[in-house]
């Protein structure tokens, strides 16, 4: 048999696959990379604003309660623990838990960017509750607290290492 006579074509290889247009996959990595990025940011500015509006109906709260019974010992005593259940969400809770005193107000300071709680109307925090009477400027304290929360909550110090503690002493 000669090889000149078979019925044989020569074989075509078939297009090189370009890269575009992109398979299905790629699309959806893509979409994945823009996404999930955009997702995340929205996640963290709605939880910011949860935990914002979440401590400021706890403050109204408590205010309301405070007109009813003009209790301003009380009152000073859930503005404080209050206090600390925002620090406690926004830093280590085995950082700030145990923090009283000076060092409590200079926590409250750091996060809120302030200098009012240890220099102002803020030290009502540490002394009001254990005075007989009716505490004053108590409307500056409120004010105090709401602009900390706000201010506390945008900052995001979430388990940043605090400097409050200075040879593990507590106040």
């Amino acid at each position: 048999m000669n090889p000149q006579q078979l019925p044989l074509r020569d074989i075509h290889l078939p297009a090189t696959v370009d890269w575009w247009p992109l398979a299905p996959i790629w699309w959806v990595l893509l979409a994945l990379v823009i996404v999930t990025p955009v997702a995340i940011i929205q996640y963290r500015k709605w939880k910011q604003a949860r935990f914002i509006t979440i401590a400021l109906n706890q403050f109204c709260s408590i205010k309301q309660h405070y007109q009813q019974h003009q209790d301003s010992s009380r009152y000073i005593k859930e503005l404080s623990i209050l206090l600390r259940q925002c620090v406690m969400t926004l830093a280590s809770r085995g950082q700030t838990a145990s923090v009283t005193g000076e060092k409590w107000l200079q926590l409250l300071d750091q996060l809120g960017q302030t200098d009012q709680f240890t220099q102002g109307v803020g030290r009502m925090l540490i002394t009001a509750p254990y005075k007989d009477r009716p505490v004053e400027k108590i409307e500056e304290l409120e004010s105090l607290v709401t602009n900390w929360i706000k201010t506390a909550y945008k900052q995001k110090p979430q388990h940043k290492v605090l400097e409050i503690h200075s040879g593990g002493q507590h106040a």
